[in-house]
């Protein structure tokens, strides 16, 4: 609500004044009224209401009857006005030159930060986080493992550290292959996914370095979903693993990398 001071001069000038100060106590309104010299320039009676309007835009307003003030004597000499801007206009001009000078970047940001701290906003945690309170599961080789089986080494490490509260699986053996040899020294990799029965929501795993090393076969990919693959190759273990884990984990996201040394290596042997 805005309080307003309507009033028309000894001379016929109607003006309004916005009342700055309005304070309510239970029933009763007290507020002050500025006296400009547009009020007082003119000898004769000074005429005023009180005009109250809603401060949503709409149009409903009260105001109260007319009332009436003696002026006894003018500020002005003559009889003419000299030409000056409205009462409002000249609180308005005041209102804003005060403004600028509280309206500086550092002190709006000073406002922003103590709204923030009395009104805190609740973020959602997996926004920041996706991966809280799900499980990870890795398979692999050292890449994911860790040189020398040395814990920290592998690249898994750095995502745990950055999701803690994330369940994190390593089944990662350093020195693994991904296909299954006559004497494996490392469980195949997908021997490692073929041998988890636990929960997953997300899935990593890579292969194919020790593969090259061992001169494991490349081998081809297989033409049906549901083929007889052999996992005796890199490209039929890959398979079979990547089979394994669409069936028992279809909603798991999945991070796959392999080897780009094995590109390499077909293309020199094609």
């Amino acid at each position: 609500m805005h309080l307003y001071i309507n009033y028309q001069n000894a001379n016929g000038d109607k003006y309004p004044y916005l009342v700055e100060d309005v304070q309510t106590d239970g029933d009763y309104i007290t507020f002050s009224w500025l006296i400009g010299p547009d009020v007082v320039a003119y000898k004769g009676q000074v005429k005023f209401i009180v005009c109250a309007k809603k401060g949503d835009g709409t149009i409903s307003e009260w105001n109260t009857t007319l009332a009436e003030g003696t002026v006894l004597e003018g500020l002005e000499a003559e009889d003419e006005v000299v030409e000056r801007n409205p009462d409002i206009i000249t609180q308005l001009l005041n209102r804003m030159r005060e403004a600028e000078k509280i309206a500086t970047k550092e002190a709006m940001q000073e406002y922003v930060n103590t709204y923030l701290t009395e009104h805190p906003v609740e973020i959602d945690e997996t926004l920041t986080n996706p991966y809280k309170n799900k499980t990870i599961v890795a398979f692999g080789d050292s890449i994911l493992a860790g040189w020398g089986w040395k814990e920290g080494t592998g690249i898994i490490q750095p995502l745990k550290e950055k999701y803690t509260d994330t369940v994190w699986i390593n089944k990662a053996e350093s020195g693994a292959n991904m296909a299954v040899t006559s004497n494996p020294s490392h469980t195949p990799i997908v021997t490692q996914i073929k041998n988890y029965t636990g929960a997953a929501d997300a899935i990593i795993f890579d292969g194919g370095v020790n593969d090259i090393n061992s001169s494991i076969p490349v081998g081809s990919i297989e033409s049906g979903y549901d083929a007889s693959y052999n996992t005796r190759t890199f490209c039929g273990a890959l398979e079979s693993a990547l089979q394994h884990i669409m069936d028992r984990y279809p909603l798991a996201v999945k991070f796959i990398y392999y080897s780009t040394q094995l590109r390499k290596r077909q293309l020199l042997r094609g």
